[in-house]
Order: C-alpha cells, then sequence, then structure tokens
C-alpha cells in the first residue's frame, strides 16, 4: 500500500522505512531519530509495517522477521485488535497459505467483542460494513444475539460457545459480478473429493489458469452463478475486482453504509480521502495524480468501496 500521511511516525523514518533502508545505510539524522539503535530501527520497521499491512515479500521488514507466517499472523492479530478491515490485498498469502479468510477475520472479531459484551459501536465503520456483508450480522442481529446468550448463559454459563452457535458458519449471499476475477483458496485432496462435478471443474480452471501468476483470477461471468456461489460459500475461492487505470468510478447514492465511528488507521484516512474526490469524469490515473497518491492504493481503496457495494 502506498505512503499516506501518518503524524504517528515520522516522515524521514517513513521515507527510508519505503526504501528499504537498513539500519547501516541510514543517514546520520535518521539514525538520530532512532538513538543510533538498530533495535529502535527495527521495532519501527516492524510497527510500521504492521499497522500499514505491508506485503513481507517486497517490504523492508522481511530483514528483520524473516518468517513470513509469523508476520503474518502478528499483522492479523494486531489488525484484528484495532478492528482494521481485512487486508484484501493479502489474501492470495492470507487464504492460501494461513486459510484466513475475510469471513473467518469477521467472525473472530464479532467473536470477541460478543464475548468482552463490548458494543456493536466499537467497530468503525467500514470494518462494520464489511462484517454485515460477510455475516449479516448488523447492529440489530449483534443485540439480538446479545439479548439471546445472555438468557441462555446465565442457565448454562457456557457463553462462548452459545455465541458461537448464534453466528454464521459461512458468508451468506452475496452477488458476485460477472467481472470479478475468481482465484483458488485453502483446497484440500479432500475439500476437491467432496465437491460436485461442476465445482470440480471450476476449480480446476481457476487452478490451470492461475497456476502460473500471470493472471490473477479467472472471470466470474465463465461459470455458472449457483457454482460461483457454492465456491464462494465453502471458501474455496477469493475473488479480486481488477481496476485499470483509465477506468471511471461511479458512486451511487449511498446505502448499507454503516455508521458507527472512525478511527483514522491509514486506510481508512485512505478510503474517506478517496471517496470523497471521486467523480464520474475522472479516470483512476487522473485521481491518483491529483490526490499525490500511489496508484496502486487507489485502486485497492476503489476496489473496497465496489466490494462494498458504494460504487460500480
Amino acid at each position: 500500500r502506498g505512503k499516506m500521511e501518518d503524524t504517528e511516525f515520522n516522515k524521514l523514518l517513513v521515507t527510508h522505512i519505503l526504501q528499504q533502508t537498513s539500519f547501516e545505510a541510514l543517514p546520520s539524522q535518521a539514525k538520530q531519530l532512532v538513538g543510533n539503535s538498530k533495535e529502535v530501527w527495527r521495532n519501527i520497521v516492524i510497527k510500521y509495517s504492521m499497522k500499514h499491512q505491508m506485503r513481507h515479500s517486497t517490504s523492508l521488514v522481511r530483514r528483520f522477521l524473516p518468517d513470513e507466517k509469523a508476520y503474518y499472523s502478528e499483522l492479523l492479530r494486531t489488525s484484528q485488535a484495532s478492528y482494521m478491515l481485512y487486508p484484501y490485498h493479502l489474501q492470495d498469502f492470507l487464504v492460501r497459505a494461513m486459510k484466513k479468510t475475510p469471513f473467518q477475520y469477521y467472525y473472530e472479531i464479532m467473536l470477541d467483542i460478543m464475548d468482552k459484551e463490548k458494543s456493536y459501536d466499537i467497530l468503525p465503520n467500514f470494518t462494520a460494513t464489511d462484517g454485515v456483508r460477510l455475516l449479516g450480522v448488523g447492529r440489530n442481529q449483534y443485540i439480538d444475539i446479545m439479548n439471546k446468550c445472555r438468557k441462555k448463559h446465565w442457565l448454562f454459563n457456557k457463553k462462548r460457545s452459545i455465541i458461537q452457535k448464534l453466528l454464521p458458519t459461512a458468508p451468506i449471499h452475496f452477488e458476485i459480478p460477472h467481472w470479478w476475477l475468481l482465484s483458488m483458496g485453502f483446497v484440500t485432496e479432500d475439500d476437491h473429493r467432496a465437491a460436485s462435478d461442476e465445482q470440480k471443474q471450476a476449480l480446476d480452471l481457476i487452478f490451470q489458469e492461475t497456476k502460473s501468476g500471470e493472471k490473477k483470477g479467472v472471470a466470474a461471468g465463465l461459470f455458472p452463478k449457483n457454482v460461483v456461489q457454492e465456491l464462494y460459500h465453502n471458501q474455496f475461492i477469493f475473488v479480486e475486482i481488477p481496476i485499470e487505470d483509465d477506468d471511471i468510478i461511479v458512486v451511487p447514492p449511498l446505502e448499507n453504509f454503516v455508521m458507527n465511528r472512525v478511527t483514522g488507521d491509514y486506510f481508512e484516512v485512505l478510503l474517506y480521502k478517496i471517496f470523497v474526490s471521486l467523480d464520474e469524469r475522472t479516470t483512476v490515473q487522473q485521481l491518483a495524480n491529483t490526490l499525490q497518491i500511489e496508484i496502486n492504493s487507489v485502486k485497492q481503496a476503489i476496489s473496497m468501496y465496489i466490494l462494498l457495494g458504494f460504487a460500480k
């Protein structure tokens, strides 16, 4: 993700994190900012990388934390603890290597805040909205589940297991347009054997088309809608929303947006900043140039709006 204003981190140090400067190569001014300590520099790099959900393989953090899975496990933990949006730009690794789907991510957040009897309002706006999209649990459903849980757990004193029974076990149905791309998720041999013939054919085609890494995914329109829904419901696939430099984004009247609170994390700031700048005459590239934001960051934000139904 691209460089955004972040008052918590010194601008000079952020520049060197993004340029992947080793401690030894830091200029004297930057070294003074970290107290001439390699350990302090290491901690700042790790903290910044986690907070900005940076990809391990292409970031400086890999030199300090070589274990990719350990890095992403901690990144997910800190992201969930801060109620951040699921890092969709990392889902190729998170889903395939760690079986951490967006549904699983929000399920764990919801289970945690219910177990601790926190208010639904603790969820930031975009996180709450994405959670509703996947779990179907908004404010009213949240209150309803909590009320049912209080009645039952007073009798059985097994609150967490009661909440688990009341929460959905798989993503709810949502429309996957024909132009969205489907990629292979975490599919075991047993999963493949248990799949229907139509599902197997779809999975095999997606695997063949994407195994080289040249293609991000296969267009959903190539498969029957019911097969796409079944594969997504079983979490055998994940979706990518392709955004091109010359695309024009349309913003219909805002619906289904959950108004809770804002947190000011880097991606939320980016989402609001771009959202107020969108119009139907400006291309993605022009928008990136105007806002002076790296184009891949703009594309990630726009794909998030489309996923949530706020743009098309």
